[in-house]
This record gives structure tokens, C-alpha cells and sequence, in this order.
């Protein structure tokens, strides 16, 4: 005699899913978020803005301009690289350096930057960056720590409220269902 799907069982199947989802998660989120650490506090440790000195600059020519288009996801943002000529003053001295920069700002004769110059080398000079190693290094770390607790958040949901896990497992089903 055949036996009959009953909302219970379905509903115990969904439940089941979902904590096996959860599994899934508390892997792949451990290893994601031991890597971003990882990365994260090599960051950290090889900063370099110490060794840099931070100096008002202005772009004196632009010896050459190359432009092409990346694509990031759906859009297209078009990326300079140049070689510019930049004039810049350091220790009472006034100095031109070519530099070569790749960015999606178009720049400008007689625009003034902010330059980096190497406290030990002066003619080692590159743009300010927009964000150091320490800061990038610290939202890695706390991407890490936020996809960690996210993670056994999520496996604790499903295995303490059963109706979560069903809820879960119901999503999947119908994400899987929806590639097909």
C-alpha cells in the first residue's frame, strides 16, 4: 500500500533541508572568515604609510593618457593610465618626478594632488591612496568577525526554531526549482 505525503512529513523534510543548509553555511563561512582574517592581519602588519610622507603636489603636464573600459558586474567604468609629470616641494628643495598612474579620475594639467613621498628616497613618489593597508586591513577583519557570528547565527536560527529551519529549506526548494 502506498504511502501518503502528509503536510507533516513535507514540512519535516523542508525542516531538514534547512538545517543541512545551515551545515553548509558554518563551513563555508568558518573558511571564508579565517581567510578575510588572515588577510586582514597581514594587512595590518605590512602598512607601509608610515614610511610615506604626505606632500601638496601639482600635475604639471600629462605626458600621456591611455583610457579602456573594465567591466564590474553590470557596469562599465572606463580607467586612465597615465604618465604624469608631477612638481612637488620636499625638504626647501622643488623637484619634478614622472609618475605612472592608473585610475578612473581623469586628471588635469595644474591640478593640485596629494602626493606620497618616501621619507628615505625622495624620488620615490606615488599618488595618495585613498585608503591604507591598516584601514583595509580592519574592515577585512571586521567582515570576517560579521560573516562568523552571521554564520552560527543562521545554525543556531535552524536548529533551535523549527520553523526557521522549514522556512530555510523552503527557500532552497524553490531556488533550486527556479534553475530549472
Amino acid at each position: 500500500m502506498a504511502e501518503t505525503i502528509t503536510g507533516t512529513k513535507i514540512y519535516s523534510g523542508l525542516a531538514d533541508l534547512g538545517q543541512f543548509k545551515a551545515y553548509i553555511y558554518i563551513i563555508l563561512g568558518t573558511i571564508v572568515s579565517i581567510i578575510m582574517l588572515g588577510v586582514g592581519i597581514m594587512y595590518i602588519y605590512k602598512d607601509d604609510s608610515n614610511d610615506y610622507t604626505s606632500v601638496d603636489g601639482t600635475i604639471k603636464k600629462v605626458v600621456e593618457c591611455k583610457s579602456y573600459e573594465n567591466n564590474y558586474g553590470d557596469k562599465k567604468i572606463k580607467i586612465n593610465k597615465c604618465s604624469l609629470l608631477v612638481a612637488y616641494k620636499y625638504e626647501e628643495k622643488d623637484i619634478e618626478k614622472q609618475i605612472f598612474v592608473e585610475s578612473s579620475k581623469f586628471f588635469i594639467e595644474q591640478e593640485p594632488v596629494k602626493l606620497m613621498i618616501k621619507k628615505n628616497d625622495s624620488s620615490n613618489v606615488k599618488l595618495d591612496d585613498a585608503l591604507s593597508m591598516k584601514t583595509t586591513g580592519l574592515l577585512l577583519i571586521f567582515g570576517g568577525v560579521t560573516c562568523f557570528l552571521l554564520c552560527w547565527l543562521y545554525y543556531y536560527l535552524t536548529h533551535r526554531f523549527e520553523v526557521f529551519s522549514a522556512f530555510s529549506g523552503l527557500g532552497t526548494g524553490l531556488g533550486l526549482l527556479r534553475l530549472f
